[in-house]
This record gives structure tokens, sequence and C-alpha cells, in this order.
């Protein structure tokens, strides 16, 4: 049994990862900006984390200790031309998707050093590989996500620290749907291939990728990286 943390456990893949990973009999630290938000939400421990605040990551940290994994699932994203995105819009992402991570694994790599054991968990996404149209800002900031897990796992390898990478498909949440939009004059045909390709494409199961993810973490062989095809091809 590991100790494992959750980032933005309160809706979609954090939600759905939460029964998958106690069902495998581990303990599971449930996290979320609001922590009313988990009310319903049957973890061991919930907790209060923004990973956009060092504060809010140091008093998570000191409260539940250094964890054996950790995942790092907090998203944010924003559609649209690249041109039309607003800066603070941009940087909001960036903060969520890159920088949260940063501060969390900052926050918890001392401990797992001295430790000689632990497992860090990005969850990327598959359009860091290719942006679809009108979603470049979020697949550059999991594009990003990858170069840091790389970077990572050479860096903290030596000290018994291991990184997985996790790129999903796109899924049933209400992250695209809940997300802000910007257009531009001239874009007109992107936005409408942007809505074939989601029709066409309506999302992998958020359960599915889940269970998947509970079972990489739990069985060895470990894996370094787990690509979008392998969330179509087989359920654990």
């Amino acid at each position: 049994m590991s100790r494992i943390l959750i980032t933005g456990a309160s809706r979609g893949l954090g939600r759905a990862l939460v029964p998958a990973l106690r069902g495998r009999g581990h303990q599971v630290i449930a996290t979320a900006r609001n922590l009313s938000d988990l009310d319903d939400l049957d973890a061991d421990i919930k907790l209060s984390l923004d990973v956009t605040s060092a504060e809010s990551v140091d008093n998570a940290v000191a409260e539940c200790g250094v964890p054996d994994v950790v995942i790092n699932n907090a998203a944010y994203s924003v559609a649209g031309p690249l041109e039309a995105v607003e800066t603070d819009a941009f940087e909001r992402l960036l903060n969520i998707n890159l920088l949260g991570p940063h501060r969390l694994i900052a926050a918890l790599m001392p401990g797992m050093r001295k430790r000689g054991s632990g497992l860090i968990v990005n969850i990327s996404s598959g359009t860091a590989r290719g942006a679809p149209p009108l979603q470049g800002a979020y697949a550059v900031s999991k594009a990003a996500l990858n170069l840091y897990s790389q970077a990572l796992r050479m860096e903290v390898a030596p000290f018994g620290v291991r990184v997985l990478s996790i790129e999903p498909p796109g899924m049933k949440t209400d992250l695209v749907g809940a997300q802000p939009t910007y257009s531009r004059a001239g874009y007109e045909a992107y936005e409408r291939r942007g809505a074939e390709m989601k029709a066409q494409r309506p999302g992998v199961d958020v359960d599915r990728v889940a269970r998947k993810i509970a079972f990489a973490i739990s069985e060895e062989p470990f894996s370094e990286h787990i690509g979008a095809a392998e969330f179509l091809v087989q359920t654990h």
C-alpha cells in the first residue's frame, strides 16, 4: 500500500482516480483548492491545496507529510487562436499546469531524496504531441510539462525517485466545456474544424483512464511514460 496525494481531485480524472487507487489498497490524500468540493468524495484524507500558492503547498505538505506518490493532476485550459488568448489567461494556465506541479515537487523532493524513494506522476495530455485546432495554449503547457518530467527523471533517479509522465487522450470531463474561449475574425474555419473533431471523438471514459493509471502505479514493471494510444487498447 502506498500513500498517494492527488491534486485537482474535485472533478474529472482526479475524482475518478480516488476510487481507482483505493480499490487497489492505497491510502489516498485527495486535494482541491476548495475543500468543500471534496465533501462527497470517499478519500482517506482530504486537504485544501491551491497549486498556484506556495503557502498553500507548504501548508498541505506540513499537514500530510511526504507521500509515497504524488499525482500532479490539477489542470486548466483555454481555447482560441493564440493571438486572441489574453496574456493573463495564458499566465494562469501555465501557473496551474506547469508551475503548479513544480511547486509541489520542489516542496516534496527533499523528503523523497532523504527517504530514498518516491514516485512523481505528471498528468500531461495527448495534445502535447500535436495541438488540435485552437488548443495551442493548453498544448504548450503540457508539452512543457513533458520536458520538465524528462529532465526531472534524469536528475532524481540517483536518489531512488521515479517519474511517470502520462498523456491521456481527450476525456469525457468538463475541462473543455468550462474553458474560457477566445476568438478572432478569420478563424471560423478552425472553429468549425474543432467542433467537428469534438463531435467525431467525444472522449474516452474518465474511469477507464483512471483504472489504467492506477494499474501503472501499482504493478511492475514500472513505466516511465504512458501515451494516449495505450488508453485506447487496454483496460485494467
